[in-house]
């Protein structure tokens, strides 16, 4: 017996038994099978042949021709038992097999049956194919996202979509392994489709599904396609993820984990400063051979990252004035990003044709399938990019409200800073600079160009020199602090670099900034869950 369409297996099993009283028939054992019967190789249906043909039985009833000929290798089989001499019989068709009438009978339905899911196969093809060109996934929605009726875009999963993008943040970081993430995710309540544990193998599937990003990619083909469903999570943060999938970034276990490791180079021989312990304290000193620079306590490295966070804070006045221009600044964008949107289109356009075009060019055997997959591949891929350009222009007032988010993250950034742990803090003050350079008698903060107009938003006392005074009581040491953009002290600022609506022209940068240091937070909230689990 075979599942079938409108008639289930019990209805089946009843006309069998029919069949078979009416007939004198003594059924010695059942066979079910729910597998398709399109495909061969079916595991039931073979042992059922092979006991068979060990004489175990002398026959077999068939609900139906078509249950057992919609693949043509099985029906030769059934041929085979009949040429052997078993009793081959169909409850809903009258056949002799005896005959050559009757053979041909049967081996006619048997061609119909497997021609009719041939067609059924094919049909079901172009319907998938039609919804994928549409952006629309026809299978199984993954995790992180709701399957919404046949048709349908997915839709994102209010509870799921923000933990699988922590998943991707924290894979990312290079500080978390699968493992962990196993951990992590059982923690927070995340379940595969059937509610139970993210094993190892899904949580790698997640970290290596494109869909996550807006792409919709078969397995089986390895066919793209862009996909009309919202991402959970940036292109770039999904490279980043694969990037440490494929063992480029290399985790490696430190005996001491200072604060300030690789964080700190040295001005004149560019190499990073080593931290060790002497007498209770920690230095940073430069290794190299023969140069000038020595080493400097992490006290004043402490005492300069202070003083530079406190530059960098926002007070509630500054914050109000910031929000009044806003709307005077957006004003301003939109004129600009009206032109840019023009240009973006009218690419995406010429992409549309090309695709198109490639399509043609495929159907009329002018192009090989290699060639048209790496084709269309890269101009989904710049389809892609223009797609991410345009929102982020059709964003633009999301962005600027970025900005305003990013000040206000600003107030506690000081505390925030110490009261995270060694990890959090050396990823917060990667994030607020770009380097700690230490030369003789110097520290310089080379800082990113949004915290450069904090900075220089402030009078000018950063212009003297910064004093630190020893903890050792043997005196001072002097430190010039000055901030770098890209590797240049900048001794003048430009006209409009001190005014701190200068960073709504940065919305995309102050998002991306904030974005990690609410991570960082995330990040410490976490390990304090982890902590209260233990």
């Amino acid at each position: 017996m075979k599942q079938g369409q409108g008639v289930s297996l019990d209805e089946q099993k009843e006309s069998i038994e029919r069949y078979a009283n009416k007939h004198r028939l003594r059924i010695i054992q059942w066979f079910e099978e729910k597998e398709t019967a399109a495909k061969s190789g079916r595991p039931l249906f073979i042992k059922m042949t092979r006991l068979l043909q060990s004489q175990k039985a002398s026959g077999v009833i068939i609900h139906k021709i078509d249950r057992s000929a919609r693949n043509l290798k099985d029906w030769a089989h059934l041929g085979d038992l009949i040429d052997a001499g078993m009793d081959v019989h169909f409850a809903h068709e009258a056949i002799d097999f005896n005959t050559r009438g009757g053979r041909l009978s049967a081996d006619i339905q048997a061609v119909i049956a497997a021609d009719f899911i041939r067609n059924l196969r094919e049909e079901t093809r172009k319907g998938m194919y039609g919804r994928l060109k549409q952006g629309i996934y026809p299978m199984r929605a993954p995790i992180g996202y709701l399957d919404t009726g046949g048709g349908n875009v997915k839709s994102l999963d209010p509870v799921s979509a923000p933990k699988i993008k922590n998943l991707f943040q924290l894979y990312s970081s290079g500080l978390h392994g699968i493992n962990e993430l196993v951990d992590m995710a059982e923690n927070w309540g995340l379940t595969n489709k059937r509610g139970n544990k993210i094993t190892r193998n899904g949580i790698s599937t997640i970290l290596h599904n494109p869909f996550y990003f807006g792409l919709i990619k078969l397995r089986t083909t390895g066919e793209e396609f862009e996909g009309a469903h919202d991402p959970i999570i940036s292109k770039e943060l999904f490279d980043r993820a694969q990037v440490i999938a494929l063992g480029k970034y290399n985790k490696r276990n430190v005996r001491h984990d200072f604060l300030y490791r690789k964080c700190i180079r040295c001005g004149l021989c560019k190499k990073s400063l080593i931290g060790e312990k002497q007498k209770g304290h920690t230095y940073y000193r430069c290794q190299t051979k023969g140069c000038a620079t020595k080493t400097i306590r992490e006290e004043v490295v402490n005492d300069v990252v202070s003083e530079y966070l406190n530059s960098i804070t926002i007070t509630e006045v500054e914050f109000e004035n910031a929000k009044s221009l806003l709307g005077e600044s957006v004003k301003k964008a939109e004129e600009n990003n009206k032109k840019q949107r023009e240009k973006l289109e009218f690419e995406q356009s010429k992409i549309e044709n090309r695709l198109n075009i490639l399509a043609e060019k495929l159907l009329d055997q002018l192009i090989e399938d290699d060639e048209y997959a790496i084709l269309k591949s890269n101009l989904l891929s710049r389809k892609t990019e223009l797609k991410k350009e345009i929102d982020e222009i059709d964003n633009q007032e999301q962005d600027h409200n970025s900005v305003l988010k990013f000040l206000e993250l600003l107030k506690s950034l000081k505390n925030m800073y110490f009261s995270a742990e060694t990890l959090l803090k050396r990823k917060i003050l990667k994030t607020i600079t770009s380097n700690l350079c230490f030369s003789p008698n110097k520290l310089v903060i080379e800082t990113h160009h949004l915290f450069y107009i904090l900075t220089n938003r402030q009078d000018a006392h950063y212009g003297d020199p910064y004093r630190a005074r020893s903890r050792t009581g043997t005196g001072t040491r002097t430190f010039e602090v000055e901030f770098e953009i890209n590797n240049r002290v900048h001794k003048k600022v430009d006209d409009n670099s001190g005014d701190i609506s200068t960073l709504f022209l940065y919305p995309g940068q102050c998002h991306n900034v904030m974005e990690n240091l609410i991570f960082s937070k995330t990040l410490k909230q976490e390990q304090l869950c982890s902590e209260k689990a233990l």
